[in-house]
């Protein structure tokens, strides 16, 4: 009796690490947030919060760095991200310093769906005064426009409340026709943010990159270089406390 008693409990105990090892696998197959390798095949249901570098510490892998002539948004505390597979590449090419708090939500082929699940709620906790949230999104799926229109209206009245200011940066060029998305697909995306969005303020990095040129790797998705010239145009047009900088609306 004895030892059925022994082999009864040993079978519990198995079966009861067996569902805490599923549960733990379980845990760890949500979306990757923050910066990213491709190669990674590891993912994180958690957002990266980029913290400013201590000087006397040295330089962390998941910094943010800046990019040449970089100017400081001094007038915003924390930058948080909310992207697709372009923000993940953004992300990936300024990484090194920074000296705001940085927070990248942001995954490969990701649109409105993940966007609403996923990349909004996950930050919602860090979004508070002087803050400036940045969406970069729909490429992936320009047909959900109204929805992203409506949806974002809404985050950016939520958020205003809380004290922080809400961007919309439009979708730039593809260098050649995708069976995703079309040069008319992304004019007619961006034509609809700017004439639906309401308190949000729009960015033209369309217009930027057409003017100055970009480069791609793969008719979609751009170089480093082009990514850092991204990050730069957008840090340098947010909104101050004057009213913003001329040339940020459009």
């Amino acid at each position: 009796m004895r030892v059925q008693s022994l082999l009864a409990g040993i079978a519990i105990a198995l079966t009861v690490c067996l569902a805490l090892s599923c549960q733990g696998e379980e845990k760890s197959s949500g979306s990757f947030i923050g910066p990213m390798k491709r190669e990674e095949p590891e993912v994180s249901s958690e957002p990266v919060v980029l913290e400013p570098e201590e000087k006397e510490e040295p330089v962390q892998d998941a910094m943010i760095a800046r990019p040449e002539n970089y100017e400081e948004p001094s007038f915003y505390n924390q930058l948080i991200f909310i992207g697709d597979s372009r923000t993940v590449g953004m992300c990936d090419a300024v990484q090194e310093s920074t000296d705001v708090t940085t927070i990248w939500s942001c995954k490969i082929a990701m649109g409105y769906d993940w966007m609403v699940s996923t990349g909004v709620p996950q930050i919602e906790q860090y979004v508070g005064e002087d803050t400036a949230v940045i969406f970069l999104m729909g490429v992936n799926d320009p047909g959900n426009i109204q929805s992203y229109i409506s949806y974002v209206n809404d985050k950016a009245d939520e958020w205003d409340a809380l004290g922080a200011d809400t961007y919309y940066a439009a979708v730039g060029p593809v260098s050649k026709e995708t069976r995703y998305v079309s040069g008319q697909d992304i004019a007619d995306f961006n034509m609809s943010l700017q004439e639906g969005l309401l308190d949000v303020t729009y960015l033209d990095v369309y217009g930027y990159l057409v003017e100055n040129g970009y480069s791609t790797t793969d008719g979609l998705h751009y170089t480093a270089s082009t990514y850092q010239d991204i990050y730069q145009y957008i840090v340098e047009h947010l909104e101050n406390d004057s009213g913003g900088v001329e040339g940020s609306i459009w």
